[in-house]
Order: C-alpha cells, then sequence, then structure tokens
C-alpha cells in the first residue's frame, strides 16, 4: 500500500491518499476531495486496470463510490509521476460528464450536461432549494506565476427551483455565464457577467420575467465577497446599481449602496412596487412616470431610502380612479426621519375630476404625520386633518379626521353618472382610525344632504380593497325631503319628509347581505301629497302581492293624492326581504300591512300584501322603475 499526505493543484485538493495494488488492478482512496469551496469525504476509486511505470500513473474501467452526484460514477485518469500533466474523466451514473487536462500552463475543466438536482445534497441548509436542469461550464485555472486569470463559462438550460414554502422559485430559465479571476495578494479580483435570456423568476411577492442582464466586478477574499461594481439591466424596467459585501458561510448582505433608475413605472411599478404595497391589488395598479431611489443598508439593516419623483401617477383599474401627476421627493434614514414633499396635480375617480393639492409628512421608524391636506373638489373641497400612523406588533395603525366642505349636488351626482340631485351634499368624520386590514370611524359621520341629515355610527371596513370586503354599520336618516329625492330619481312626486333608520347594516363585497330598515313619515307639518306615478311604482316594486288601493271612481280622476304617514320597514336576511309597514308587527284582517295611510282630500290608503320578496328581484325593479318612464295605471 502506497500512502501520500496531499496533492494540490489549483482550484483542486486530494487528501490522505491510499493506493493498494492487486495484480494489475488497484484501490485508491481518498480521504477528501476538495474543488473550489466545495468538500467530498471518502470517495473509494477502484481501477480495473492499473498501471504504474517511470512515465505515467494510469487507471482504466474506474468506478467511484461516491455520496452522490458522484455515487458509481465512471472513471479514469492519467498523470505524470511528477504531478504536472496528466487527464481526468468522470462520467455520472445520472447523466453528464467531466474532463480535466492539466498542462504546463493550467488546468481545464469541462463539465457537459451536469444535472443540476445532483447539487441539492451540497447545498447549504438554508438555501433548502430543488434544482433542475442542465449546466455545460468550461473552467481554465493557470498552474504558473504569470498573471493570467482563471476564466469560467457555464450555460444553463431549462433552469428551475423551489423552496419548500413556494417563497422562491424559478422556471424554464436560461442563463449564461461568463466570469474572470485573477489571484493578488489577498484573494482574487474578479469580474462577471450574466445574460438571463428566457424563463421567470418568484420572489415572494415579486415575479421577475427574462431577458435582464447583470455585470459586475469586485474582490474575492477569505469567505466574503466585494461587490465594487454592479449593474442590472433589465428590459423595460431601467437599471439597478449596486456596491457592498456578501458572506459565502450563510449569504448575507453585508454593507451595500443601491441605485434603483426606474425610466418607466409603467412596467417597474406592476412589477416591484405593486406587489410590495398592495399584493391583493397587484393586478389592478397602474403606473406612469419615472424615479430614481438610492438606499443603503449597513450589516444587512437598511440604514437610509431617497427618491425622487417625476410626473409618477398611479391608478386602479377596477376603481377607475387615477392620482396624478406628482412630483416631489421622499427621505428616511434609520434611527432619524423621514419626509414627503410632493405636488399632486389632481386626480380623478370615474368622471369626478380633484383639483391639484400637496402632500406634507415626517416619519421615523415608528410613527408618521401628515400635515393638513386640503384637495378641491368641484365646487367644494374634501379636507383631511391630523393624520397621524404609529407602529406596533401587528403592523402600521393610522387615525384622522377629514369633512366635506359642500358640494353642489347637481354637480356632484352629474359626474358621478346618477340621476342629477337638488341641494348640496356636506360630511364630518370626527376620526378614522386604521389598522391592517381594518378601517374603522369613532362617533359619528354626519352627511347633510337632501335638506336633511344622514348620521353613521359604528362603520367598520374589513378588507376594504380586498377580494373578500366586508362592512358594517348602523345609520340614521333625520328630515330628508322627499320631493327633492324623488325628483332625482324619476320615481314619481312624494312631498314631505322621512326619517330612516338601518340597523346592523352588513355587506360583502359591497353587497348589502342582511340589515333591518325601516323608513316613516317625520314628525312635525308639512305638505304631504304623493303623485299617482309614485303610487303606481310603488305597486311596481312589491309585485303582484302589493294592491295599490286607490279608491275606484272619482279618485282615479285626480293626479296626487293626500296622505297622513309613510312607513314601510326591511329585515334583510339570507337574499329576502321581510317586509312590513306603519302598524309593524300588527295585520290588518285582510293579513295586508298598511304602508300608506290616507289624510286629506282626497285620500288613499296603500296596502301590501307580500311580506316576502326577494332582495335581487325588489333592486332589479327598483332600478327599471326609475330608469325606464313607465305611464301611471288608474283604476
Amino acid at each position: 500500500m502506497l500512502g501520500i499526505g496531499r496533492i494540490q493543484y489549483p482550484g483542486l485538493v486530494l487528501d490522505d491518499l491510499k493506493i493498494r495494488l492487486s495484480e494489475g488492478s488497484a484501490t485508491v482512496d481518498i480521504g477528501a476531495l476538495t474543488l473550489g469551496s466545495v468538500s467530498v469525504r471518502g470517495l473509494e476509486l477502484r481501477c480495473a486496470v492499473f498501471e504504474w511505470n517511470a512515465e505515467q500513473i494510469r487507471c482504466k474501467r474506474g468506478s467511484l463510490r461516491a455520496p452522490e452526484p458522484l455515487s458509481d460514477a465512471r472513471a479514469e485518469f492519467a498523470m505524470s509521476p511528477d504531478g504536472k500533466s496528466g487527464q481526468l474523466t468522470v462520467g455520472l451514473a445520472g447523466g453528464g460528464r467531466l474532463a480535466a487536462e492539466l498542462v504546463s500552463d493550467g488546468l481545464t475543466i469541462r463539465i457537459n450536461g451536469f444535472d443540476l438536482k445532483f447539487l441539492k445534497p451540497w447545498l447549504p441548509d438554508f438555501a433548502a432549494l430543488s434544482p433542475k436542469g442542465t449546466v455545460d461550464c468550461a473552467l481554465k485555472v493557470p498552474v504558473n506565476a504569470r498573471p493570467i486569470p482563471a476564466e469560467l463559462a457555464c450555460t444553463l438550460t431549462n433552469g428551475a427551483f423551489s423552496s419548500g414554502d413556494g417563497r422562491q422559485a424559478g422556471e424554464a430559465l436560461a442563463l449564461d455565464l461568463v466570469a474572470s479571476a485573477q489571484p493578488v495578494a489577498d484573494g482574487w479580483n474578479w469580474k462577471t457577467q450574466l445574460d438571463w435570456r428566457q424563463g421567470g423568476l418568484y420572489v415572494h411577492p415579486i415575479y421577475v420575467p427574462a431577458p435582464a442582464r447583470l455585470a459586475a466586478q469586485g474582490v474575492l477574499a477569505a469567505d466574503r465577497i466585494r461587490v465594487e461594481n454592479m449593474d442590472i439591466a433589465m428590459a423595460g424596467v431601467g437599471v439597478v446599481r449596486a456596491r457592498g459585501d456578501l458572506s459565502l458561510a450563510s449569504f448575507a448582505i453585508g454593507d451595500m449602496e443601491l441605485a434603483v433608475e426606474a425610466e418607466d413605472l409603467a412596467v417597474f411599478g406592476p412589477r416591484f412596487l405593486a406587489p410590495l404595497l398592495a399584493p391583493a391589488l397587484a393586478d389592478k395598479l397602474t403606473f406612469e412616470g419615472r424615479a430614481h431611489a438610492t438606499a443603503t443598508l449597513a450589516m444587512g439593516r437598511l440604514t437610509t431610502v431617497a427618491a425622487e419623483l417625476a410626473g409618477v401617477s398611479i391608478g386602479h383599474s377596477g376603481f377607475d380612479f387615477v392620482l396624478g401627476p406628482a412630483n416631489g421627493v421622499l427621505s428616511w434614514r434609520d434611527g432619524g426621519s423621514g419626509s414627503v414633499q410632493l405636488d399632486i396635480s389632481g386626480g380623478r375617480w370615474q368622471a369626478l375630476y380633484f383639483g391639484a393639492f400637496g402632500i406634507a409628512a415626517r416619519a421615523d421608524t415608528e410613527s408618521a404625520t401628515v400635515e393638513p391636506v386640503v384637495i378641491p373638489v368641484l365646487d367644494g373641497r374634501l379636507r383631511l386633518e391630523d393624520l397621524a400612523w404609529h407602529r406596533e406588533a401587528g403592523g402600521w395603525y393610522g387615525e384622522g379626521r377629514a369633512a366635506i366642505d359642500p358640494i353642489a349636488m347637481p354637480r356632484l351626482s352629474a359626474a358621478l353618472g346618477l340621476p342629477v340631485m337638488g341641494g348640496a351634499l356636506s360630511a364630518v368624520l370626527p376620526r378614522v382610525r386604521v389598522r391592517p386590514g381594518e378601517i374603522a370611524a369613532d362617533g359619528e359621520i354626519v352627511i347633510a344632504i337632501f335638506d336633511g341629515a344622514i348620521a353613521i355610527t359604528d362603520l367598520r371596513l374589513i378588507e376594504p380593497f380586498g377580494v373578500g370586503a366586508y362592512a358594517r354599520a348602523e345609520m340614521k336618516a333625520q328630515g330628508i325631503d322627499l320631493g327633492m329625492l324623488t325628483d332625482s330619481f324619476d320615481f314619481g312626486s312624494i312631498t314631505g319628509r322621512i326619517d330612516a333608520r338601518i340597523h346592523r347594516l352588513e355587506l360583502a363585497n359591497w353587497r348589502p347581505v342582511g340589515f333591518e330598515a325601516r323608513v316613516e313619515s317625520s314628525p312635525g307639518r308639512y305638505r304631504r301629497r304623493i303623485s299617482q306615478r309614485a303610487v303606481q311604482n310603488i305597486g311596481t316594486l312589491g309585485g303582484a302581492g302589493v294592491v295599490n288601493a286607490i279608491q275606484r271612481s272619482v279618485l282615479k280622476y285626480f293626479d296626487s293624492f293626500g296622505y297622513r304617514r309613510i312607513g314601510l320597514s326591511c329585515v334583510l336576511k339570507n337574499g329576502v326581504c321581510r317586509m312590513d309597514g306603519i302598524e309593524s308587527g300588527r295585520a290588518r284582517p285582510d293579513g295586508g300591512f298598511l304602508i300608506i295611510q290616507g289624510g286629506g282630500i282626497p285620500a288613499l290608503d296603500v296596502v301590501g300584501y307580500n311580506r316576502r320578496v326577494d332582495w335581487d328581484e325588489l333592486i332589479t325593479r327598483l332600478g327599471r322603475v326609475t330608469a325606464v318612464e313607465t305611464a301611471p295605471v288608474v283604476e
């Protein structure tokens, strides 16, 4: 048996070799094989034919016992006794071939058809990936003192990987890598270029498709890589520039400087901003404009961020909403404060346009405040005051106050595509709280409309911008002018005033799914008249079970009638509205319920008989009677 302590070549080290000879064959035990930074222990090479003479050492028809991917590999080698020249070929059992040749000026290693799945056992625990694909590589390493760099060229085809939790993945990847490294006193000077030609990458929550190009250079010393310059160019996105250092032992980022030149936010925004800012809305958010941003990290921790916006707009296609263009700057420093200064030229929600306004805000690591914001809306204003956020364990929490200065309802309703309404709209929101996934209003929200007032309490919005939006509230209206209301919706004329209560209102996806509602005449003295058309439409809403109890004979000659009281209630549950009238809970001898109690001359009673009405059908009828000219039928 022959023992050799170590054989060392550039990039390749064999430790603790033992050669056992037996009648023209041999067994070679290798304690450890180190190739670059990868080390494999416990290899055994059995040579069916082994030759050793003054000219060369040769192994033919060898088989290798080793961990994957070298298990059951076929191997042959030949080398000079002085170790200055030689060849090695390894055919892997699972496919792929490695060939190495050592000559006077260097070592050349070629890898063809290597399946990346064999790398999984060698990957560090934190990577936890399942790589796939085929790699072809050529590596040339100099073996003399001349300043010749080591060179590497690799191509990946049909590449893929995935983590166990699915938060990192790649598919159909095609890459070309060219790199070189030259030894210096404290390590290696290196440079590389990576061309990503095909496929896509997903790193939660961002998905990025090819193509892209990376060019970088730096220094490799001990177990750290220093990146002196790195540029990433991506079609339609722009350029990302970075410099910093990375630990090879843990792949942890140390200090880093980063600059992003987003040339076209129409591409950059949906890919990178939307998934980070609002994952649930990512497919509906749109962006325009340009932005330049810089950031610094210290030991992997974000320390500064700065951004300049030029002509930036953001929109939501589902809500038909656009804000901008905006120009301004944003800055933030870890442990210090951040600020936002934006000049926004306006915005639009459907056909409703907003005027120009500014936003000024300051923030630190735990809180943020916004100076009062005044947004012109038609002939009125939306005012936002006392806006503040603070960070807790569950995320960011905010609060503030809002108000709407009077906006003429004819202009507002026309802009929103609604029937033209009279009067003015104003509102006060005393305190609104925002927490992750929820918006809530404390106190009473008061809205002035139709010469009356609507008060909303206990308002809660759950995931308001998500697919499972849910809302609940209590509502109360007082003194609503029926003349202004009915004239707005082409329902027929009703003069008078009403009060309304909606208890336990629930909406799912902005559609009512439950409530207890009641509408009734307001107390007091005022003119109370109802037109034949309004009576006819009330009958139409109730379907076949509602009787327009207009007394026959002489009353059919009048266009309007007096009434004493109006009262109607609906309890919505499981898609059905349970109806009742003025005297809730009491039925007439004929089983009906009184909706309108006649009064004056001429007078009428309207009686309902259908106590259970399908909600969707009721909404359909309401849309029909307020949108279509129908001639009243009087018997």
